[in-house]
């Protein structure tokens, strides 16, 4: 099975994801850590060019990647 270039954006997107997420690790949780502000951006701008031809994928990234609040 061929990947798509919508297949290819939401895999960057994701990557993009976990570089900030390791950021976050390797900086203590410090959002303000010049790794973490990076892969922030880098992040954002995946998102960006992916909703080009994919604008479900915001959507579907918050779904997937959203905290649940425990009562």
């Amino acid at each position: 099975m061929e990947r798509t270039q919508r297949d290819e954006r939401r895999l960057d997107v994701l990557a993009r994801y976990q570089d900030y997420v390791d950021a976050l690790r390797l900086c203590h949780l410090d959002p303000d850590a010049v790794p973490v502000r990076e892969s922030r951006r880098a992040l954002a701008r995946s998102i960006e060019a992916a909703c080009i031809d994919d604008p479900n994928l915001l959507a579907d990234f918050k779904r997937a990647f959203a905290t649940q609040h425990r009562a």
